[in-house]
């Protein structure tokens, strides 16, 4: 092995001994704050992160009054600015008007990507998988500003959001310490250093 190689193989070992290491977090982040949605009509309600981190999965729950499932359009929109369709219109085209069924925020939405339900099935509340999958969230950031939209298309009905949450599971790294910092650095100065003896 040539003294470059050698060299950088000790760079790599030495970096390596100082990775950030990450760890993984649940958490349930909830709006419970009352919203009323107007027949023909939208809305929107935000849950503000500060926890820093990047998304590893994740389900949305929407407990909601309703009296026309069918009428309803239902969008999560991360705080990375990706809109994700949760929901919309179950039973439309099929039946012009959708799903006729109820909602009751007793018994919330959960849109899963594990459930084999689609929801544009949805005949009440259950667990049901997304027309938009989650996964393509996995990676981005989970500080900052989520909200979900609920668009009322059809008249003659209205409702209310009663509570959303978002149940994620994410990685944080952590920062080494700063003498672990140190010590890298005068690591690669003093290999630096050898470098130059050698070449003298």
């Amino acid at each position: 092995m040539t003294k470059t190689l050698k060299n950088t193989a000790a760079v790599v070992a030495l970096m390596a001994g100082f990775a950030l290491p990450s760890a993984a977090m649940a958490t349930i982040y909830t709006n419970d704050t009352d919203v009323a949605i107007p027949a023909e009509g939208s809305v929107s309600s935000d849950i503000v992160i500060a926890d820093a981190g990047s998304i590893a999965s994740i389900t949305v729950e929407a407990g909601i009054d309703h009296t026309w499932i069918g009428d309803l359009l239902i969008t999560l929109e991360s705080a990375d600015g990706t809109e994700i369709v949760l929901m919309d219109r179950p039973g439309v085209p099929a039946s012009t008007f959708g799903n006729s069924d109820d909602l009751s925020a007793g018994n919330p939405l959960i849109f899963d990507d594990a459930s084999l339900v689609a929801a544009e099935t949805a005949n009440g509340g259950g667990t049901y998988g997304p027309d938009d999958a989650l996964a393509s969230l996995f990676g981005e950031s989970l500080a900052g500003t989520w909200t979900l939209h609920i668009e009322d298309l059809a008249g003659g009905d209205a409702g209310l959001l009663d509570y959303w949450s978002l149940n994620i599971n994410w990685e944080i790294v952590d920062a080494p310490e700063p003498a672990a910092l140190g010590l890298m650095g005068l690591g690669l100065v003093g290999m630096g250093f050898a470098a130059r003896r050698r070449k003298a």
